[in-house]
């Protein structure tokens, strides 16, 4: 089987028109017939029904139609990375890594933007914990990372995306279901569950300072490796789950969340490469995401919970 044997299978196929294709293919009828015939020889099936007036795929020509036009996509795309390399233009590769609430809006709209913009990029993408993400960065072994902190790692350049709060995820039957708003000593006799702090060290340490200076020390009842396993404690009652705000867009059966207005807890989104290693499209991606942000002008939930009342006890 023959490339060009292909070419002129898919160009009449695409056709259903002999000497149409042929003008396509620029070759002559009659060769363009018969490398249709070999091919069907090889395969062992008919590709075409023929009649004096029509043609027609038949359900083997038709599967292999779609093969067959894959096939060529990949070979234009091989050809062209081949030139693009000889002419010393070939892009780089781009390697990200992800929190998991990242992929909720951010990262999924950045990757088609670049798909739209850079379509030559060969991309890969990978979903981490903010410390296996902060340690590939390290060591080379991603390009940029997208990681949720209260204040980034100075070992990296680091730049915010966007800034949200942190909520309470609370059981849809428990005692605190009905309230809009919540202040962190509120949960001053409620046990929390939060990540473990081998995930996200600062968040822990953080929330865990909050409640000391908010009068308690926190009862930490769960630690988990993801937010589901948060979520999925809060459902049951056993704890209250302090979460980012993006993961309101879930909807976890059993859990409702709740505003925390006093104090406001905000995390920012960081996108954030390796100084000493720097990444060729990070000043792109932190335009596209700035843009994507500025197309959305959304109202941060942050704000209006500054300007609302705090809650009765």
């Amino acid at each position: 089987m023959e490339l060009r044997q292909l070419e002129y299978f898919v160009a009449v196929a695409d056709t259903l028109n002999f000497t149409r294709a042929a003008s396509l293919t620029h070759v002559s009828q009659s060769p363009l017939s018969r490398q249709i015939k070999l091919l069907e020889t090889e395969l062992g099936v008919t590709l075409f029904t023929r009649t004096s007036r029509s043609v027609s795929l038949t359900p083997a020509g038709r599967s292999l139609a779609e093969e067959a036009r894959r096939v060529l996509a990949g070979t234009r795309q091989l050809r062209a990375l081949a030139d693009s390399a000889a002419r010393g233009r070939l892009a780089p590769p781009l390697r990200v890594s992800a929190v998991a609430t990242a992929f909720m809006s951010t990262v999924p709209d950045i990757i088609a933007g670049l798909r739209d913009t850079r379509p030559g990029i060969p991309v890969s993408v990978t979903c981490k914990d903010i410390a296996d993400i902060e340690a590939d960065l390290a060591a080379g072994a991603i390009d940029v990372g997208f990681t949720r902190a209260f204040h980034p790692s100075p070992a990296f350049e680091s730049r915010v995306l966007k800034k949200e709060p942190l909520v309470a995820a609370v059981s849809s039957h428990g005692k605190w279901a009905h309230r809009a708003q919540l202040r962190m000593r509120d949960l001053a006799d409620d046990r929390l569950a939060l990540v473990s702090r081998d995930v996200a060290p600062e968040y822990v340490d953080t929330i865990i300072a909050v409640c000391r200076n908010s009068g308690f020390s926190p009862r930490i009842a769960f630690q988990g490796s993801d937010y589901l396993g948060q979520l999925g404690v809060a459902s049951s009652g056993f704890a209250v789950a302090i979460v980012p705000a993006p993961l309101r867009d879930i909807a976890f059966p059993g859990v409702t969340f709740v505003d925390i207005v006093s104090p406001v807890l905000e995390t920012a989104l960081y996108l954030s490469q390796n100084r000493a290693n720097p990444c060729p499209y990070f000043d792109e991606i932190s335009d596209l995401a700035t843009a994507l942000n500025a197309s959305r002008n959304p109202r941060s939930r942050s704000a209006r919970a500054r300007s609302a009342p705090a809650p009765k006890r």
